[in-house]
């Protein structure tokens, strides 16, 4: 059979059986205490990742819908806003309503970077990406920037300003990123 996962207030598991009268079967599991901000899925491990407005990141087993790991950001960083996984599908990054960004390693909560984007204002989408060979990790928000951040471990920082072309409302970076031009 197959599982559909949705994320709002809580996270909804939907199983489609194989039978010829097809029926969804929906389970209800509460996650989180306040609402869900995102979720993302880890071929790598089977798994769905979820993130609440309250900070907590927690790791769920997609076959049985059980959490099997859980841990939060720091309370002063404010609730996660944006998340991604990257290609590997084993490292987390976040960005939460204070501007902080950090990549974690979702297995064990360890925390493995924090990037600086220079201001506080809230990040709302946040996505790894490859262009040619280089990977980024590519942060936008309310500060009206697209952050671009070299994935090598040493995360080095190139910013592209906002042009007057641009409305006044948030960034998005749900374009193809292979129209920019290349870094």
């Amino acid at each position: 059979s197959q599982s559909f996962v949705m994320g709002g207030e809580h996270l909804a598991v939907l199983r489609v059986q194989d039978e010829p009268s097809v029926q969804l079967l929906a389970e209800v599991i509460h996650t989180h205490r306040l609402p869900v901000s995102g979720i993302r899925f880890s071929k790598c491990f089977n798994q769905v990742i979820t993130a609440g407005e309250g900070g907590s990141v927690k790791v769920w087993n997609i076959l049985s819908g059980q959490c099997v790991f859980e841990f939060a950001i720091e309370s002063g960083d404010g609730a996660i806003t944006a998340m991604d996984i990257d290609q590997s599908g084993k490292k987390l990054v976040t960005g939460t309503e204070n501007g902080s960004i950090k990549i974690w390693n979702f297995n064990n909560g360890e925390l493995l970077h924090i990037l600086d984007k220079g201001n506080s204002d809230e990040v709302t989408d946040i996505q790894f990406t490859s262009v040619i060979k280089n990977r980024y990790i590519v942060a936008v928000g309310w500060d009206r920037t697209i952050n671009f951040f070299a994935d090598t471990g040493e995360h080095n920082q190139q910013v592209q300003k906002p042009i007057s072309a641009w409305s006044s409302t948030t960034v998005s970076i749900l374009y193809s990123l292979a129209a920019l031009p290349y870094l």
